[in-house]
């Protein structure tokens, strides 16, 4: 795994709560993260 791999990965653990792998296998994971990043980019959008 390279430097930016690592980074991502550490990124999603921190920010979801879950690794790549099981973010890419499970679909509810995925659900759940990218409604967090859209909230998180609609408050940041009305800053």
């Amino acid at each position: 795994m390279n430097a930016s791999n690592e980074l991502m990965e550490k990124g999603i653990q921190q920010a979801h709560g879950c690794t790549q792998q099981e973010y890419r296998e499970n679909v509810e994971k995925m659900i759940e993260v990218e409604k967090k990043r859209e909230k998180d980019y609609e408050k940041a959008k009305a800053i």
